[in-house]
């Protein structure tokens, strides 16, 4: 029995390494009953023609289309009182941010998602997946894939820097585009990022 974010639960442990993992975890009410397993479709809960289902996985409950999008509950909305319009107004907002933006030169396609922390780019080319999160204060409305294309270029070589030699990098992280040479680091503020030199 151990304690997690959500209350205490059933886990395995002693397994001999992650190939014998054991997955297996259910979650206990405060008497150490185990909590009723609500996974399964939500009823009158459709997206699309599709029902939307309910499904527990390592970090707890969220929400599935078959062929569709996947969805995390948010905090604020409890598993057990969720209604079948929350669920098609959260796999609603999930679909719409999950809508290709473009194909890179390699042949990868580029989406732009939404998920617990905030908007990120994912990149999926055949089975290989990469996510890049995008700033807070990014502008998503007016987001394109032109900007993508800039995010993902980085980080680039701008130069060297005059007396000590360091390379100088254009680079991006959780607050925007920033400039680095060694330890020191610069933001880029609202200057776009394709005109830095």
């Amino acid at each position: 029995i151990r304690w997690g974010p959500k209350g205490p639960f059933l886990g395995c442990e002693g397994y001999l390494d992650s190939d014998n993992r054991c997955s297996y975890t259910a979650e206990l009410n405060e008497d150490g009953t185990l909590k009723k397993d609500l996974s399964g479709p939500i009823k009158n809960a459709i997206y699309k023609g599709r029902p939307i289902h309910l499904k527990r996985g390592r970090f707890g409950y969220y929400l599935s289309v078959p062929d569709g999008p996947n969805a995390r509950i948010p905090r604020n909305i409890s598993v057990e009182e969720l209604t079948p319009e929350q669920a098609v107004e959260i796999i609603a907002q999930a679909g719409e941010t999950a809508k290709p933006l473009g194909t890179l030169d390699d042949g990868a396609t580029v989406y732009l998602k939404k998920g617990r922390y905030g908007h990120y780019l994912q990149v999926v080319k055949n089975t290989e997946t990469k996510n890049v999160a995008l700033a807070r204060n990014i502008d998503i409305e007016n987001f394109t894939m032109a900007h993508a294309k800039t995010i993902l270029s980085l980080p680039r070589t701008l130069g060297v820097h005059p007396e000590n030699g360091d390379p100088v990098t254009l680079r991006y992280g959780r607050f925007g585009g920033f400039v680095k040479c060694g330890k020191l680091t610069r933001s880029t503020g609202k200057i776009p990022l394709e005109t830095v030199t």
